[in-house]
């Protein structure tokens, strides 16, 4: 196996690596919160390795190998996975740094992988409005009794009006005044859009979230404009993004890479399960390489993250 093929297969299994192992589950003290530096992974009692945002102390990265106590079985977790993960989130709340997170998370998605461990989505939402890029993700054991991880951004403490000044008539005419040409891409959304998130940005701010796309280019600008002041805090072209992945499919063969099935940029799922399992937790991987050594992919040059699914036959 050449050394191309073993960075693929390295970045594809090194979730499952940080998930994996032990047993005997742990049910820690409260007053955790301050065991690890922010912005450095480091070991606490109990096995836990913990990676804080620099700045709020949330944690980005939590790994056990034992495993936390979830409060709940599989079957609980099964039937009632929002209202089980909030109590999770609350019990742990002073060791993960995100104070209210049982209130300013939303549930949005369950996922079961092939090997039973079970996934959990959820998004910050902040008096009503949601956070740009703010997500959590808690990864359960099989038996849903122990987590094994948790990832993700959260931002306690925002300061935000909730109720915008301008509305998005006057956000989008704000946007046409700089790219007059071009197809509104979706109606403007109302999003809080954190410095916390975002480093192009100073700060937290109710903000509209215009997008534009020029075919001639091509391009699709994001412009983020201040929902009180008028002011554009930042722009970008989502077509060009530090994230480069492709998910191929072998189609149950052994020729790699296989038929190209899902590239960047293509949000939507295909309904593939497996790609698009692949897809996102290839983006993962990217996150926390950045986030933590801040690395632009594995060779720190932007490579191409490539996994293929359905190699082979069992």
């Amino acid at each position: 196996m050449d050394v191309k093929r073993l960075l693929r297969f390295g970045l594809v299994a090194v979730l499952a690596i940080f998930l994996m192992n032990g047993t005997s589950a742990l049910s820690l003290p409260l007053d955790l919160g301050a065991s690890s530096s922010p912005g450095k992974t480091s070991s606490v009692p109990g096995d836990l390795e913990i990676t804080r945002d620099p700045v709020t102390g949330a944690v980005r990265f939590l790994r056990s190998r034992r495993g936390l106590d979830s409060g709940v079985d599989g079957e609980t977790l099964t039937a009632s996975p929002s209202v089980s993960v909030l109590a999770f989130l609350a019990r742990y709340q002073d060791l993960l740094g995100m104070p209210n997170a049982e209130k300013e998370l939303v549930f949005r998605e369950r996922k079961v992988d092939r090997i039973g461990m079970i996934h959990i989505k959820l998004h910050q939402v902040h008096q009503g409005v949601p956070v740009y890029g703010a997500e959590v993700r808690v990864h359960y054991a099989p038996d849903g009794k122990t987590v094994r991880a948790v990832n993700g951004r959260f931002i306690p403490h925002l300061a935000v009006r909730p109720q915008p000044t301008l509305d998005r008539e006057a956000a989008l005419a704000i946007v046409r005044t700089i790219q007059p040409e071009g197809i509104l891409w979706e109606e403007p959304l109302l999003r809080i859009y954190s410095g916390h998130i975002d480093p192009a940005v100073s700060g937290d701010h109710l903000a509209w979230l215009v997008r534009i796309f020029d075919e001639q280019e091509p391009s699709r600008n994001l412009y983020v404009v201040d929902a009180h002041t008028g002011e554009v805090l930042t722009t970008y072209n989502e077509l060009n993004t530090d994230r480069d992945r492709q998910i191929h499919d072998a189609g149950g063969g052994v020729n790699l890479p296989g038929d190209l099935v899902r590239s960047e940029g293509e949000e939507k799922p295909i309904g593939d399960e497996d790609a698009d399992n692949a897809y996102d937790f290839l983006g993962d991987t990217y996150d926390y390489f950045s986030s933590n050594f801040g690395r632009d992919s594995f060779d720190d040059k932007g490579a191409t993250l490539v996994a293929t699914v359905h190699y082979g036959t069992n």
